[in-house]
């Protein structure tokens, strides 16, 4: 049971990863170090994340150094870390509870949570990241940065609970991650933070942003607007009425309004199964129970058109002004 949450713990990590844009996530979790509650599988007292480095070289191969991430040495067995990066960016978890990364350091602060002085393991989660002999490149920095994003977001920590292994854990002892200070590393992840920024290839240009206003625009001024402030109330059950003709009404307009602001999308939500919820067998032939169940189902996936509206809106309104506050013709 312990090793099912920990697989669903990563699960969720994994997630939380691909979202900030990190391109393959792998799951090969194993148990932690002694200490770990729940049989070893996990913890949930991370308020930190450690960057640290391997000492490789990018012609040692993809994942040089995996092997002993996962089993450690005779003086420090394994696991070493949390998560581990390889020069294929790829990221690896390789386990949800305590690893051996921190050693001795601290006490610090980070993001107002304190970590005893040589106690790290229970509250920071540490990743090695191949490298530190060869300077970085830009990809294997922006790997780190969205990786690092991807954790913070995960355990719902900002930007300051990073740390680097030196930095402020245990400066004079270590060195890593190689040149790169945690101001430095902090200012990488922040870009990325909430799921930000995709990749240059992806950014948009002020006449992207102005195109897709455009579009938002002409489906909210338009009958998707209807959908979810016409004023017809559902009649199931609030309304209550058995009038057929009136329940036929509510129906069809509420399904050709649907219709009309999903230009072709209502297939989707018709094709959806949902059981009737007056004869679970789907055989009532009962000419007003039918009707009902119309009505109902029609007024429900209006709603859902204004869940979607409202999600318009709201990315209509985050996205970035042209610079300088001009208007793009």
């Amino acid at each position: 049971m312990s090793r099912t949450e920990a697989l669903a713990r990563a699960d969720r990590l994994r997630t939380s990863l691909l979202d900030h844009g990190v391109r393959a996530v792998s799951i090969e979790i194993q148990q932690g170090r002694p200490g770990t509650p729940n049989d070893r599988w996990w913890d949930d007292k991370f308020v930190a994340e450690f960057s640290h480095h391997t000492v490789s070289r990018p012609s040692n191969g993809a994942t040089p150094v995996l092997a002993l991430c996962k089993s450690g040495r005779l003086d420090v067995p394994g696991p070493l870390c949390n998560g581990y990066g390889g020069y294929d960016r790829v990221y690896r978890i390789i386990c949800m509870g305590w690893a051996n990364h921190p050693g001795s350091g601290g006490p610090v602060t980070m993001a107002g949570y304190r970590i005893p002085a040589d106690q790290a393991r229970p509250y920071a989660w540490g990743t090695e990241y191949e490298g530190g002999i060869e300077p970085w490149t830009d990809e294997q920095l922006e790997f780190h940065a969205r990786s690092n994003a991807g954790i913070l977001d995960w355990l719902g920590r900002p930007a300051e609970a990073h740390g680097e292994h030196k930095d402020p854990w245990a400066p004079g002892r270590k060195v890593d991650r190689l040149t790169i200070t945690r101001a430095q590393g902090i200012a990488q992840i922040r870009p990325y933070l909430g799921g930000g920024a995709t990749g240059a290839e992806d950014e948009l240009s002020a006449a992207d942003v102005a195109e897709i206003k455009k579009h938002i625009d002409a489906v909210l001024s338009g009958s998707a607007r209807g959908v979810w402030t016409y004023p017809v109330g559902n009649p199931l059950p609030e309304g209550g009425t058995t009038n057929p003709a009136a329940l036929v009404r509510v129906a069809a307009d509420h399904s050709v309004r649907a219709s009309e602001a999903l230009e072709g999308g209502a297939e989707q939500v018709w094709a959806t199964e949902v059981e009737n919820p007056l004869d679970p067998e789907g055989e009532n032939t009962n000419p007003m129970s039918l009707l009902r169940v119309a009505a109902d189902h029609s007024y429900r996936a209006s709603k859902g058109i204004g869940t979607i509206v409202g999600l318009l809106e709201e990315i209509r309104d985050r996205l970035p002004a042209p610079a300088g506050g001009e208007g793009v013709g």
